[in-house]
This record gives C-alpha cells, structure tokens and sequence, in this order.
C-alpha cells in the first residue's frame, strides 16, 4: 500500500484517470470485481485479467494475485 492506505492499483488508475467501469469494460470483468481488487481486497481473478490490467496499468501482474489473499489463481 501506498500514499496513506491507495493499493499501487488505486494510485496508478487515478493517475491514468481509470474508473473502476472503464477498466472492468476494457479487461471484460464486472466493475465490482475491479473495485474489490484496487481497494486490495480478495478477488477471484485470473492471470489472464491479471496480465491484461498490468498491461494497461503498469502494476506488475504478482501484485495484482498478491491481492488475492487466500484465493486460488484460476487459469
């Protein structure tokens, strides 16, 4: 976490000026599942959409799982 509690993710859409609807429209996920991932919070996400938000991010694709917390990677 970064600058007061912003996940990398958080801090890199506000700065690419990404909602939560716009990303989850350009990487084919609900915006709830997007929302639960910037706030850092567990989420199932695959590493396909993993790779595909840190190619339109630049956040690295294991910080991305690393949000996952206890979850199982799906393939």
């Amino acid at each position: 976490m970064h600058n007061g509690g912003m996940t990398e993710l958080a801090e890199r859409m506000a700065k690419q000026g990404l909602t939560d609807v716009k990303l989850a429209e350009m990487v084919n996920r609900h915006r709830t599942s997007i929302s639960r991932l910037r706030r850092g919070l567990n989420c199932n996400i695959s590493l396909e959409h993993a790779t595909a938000i840190s190619r339109i991010t630049g956040v690295a694709v294991e910080a991305l799982l690393a949000s996952k917390a206890n979850s199982q990677v799906t393939k």
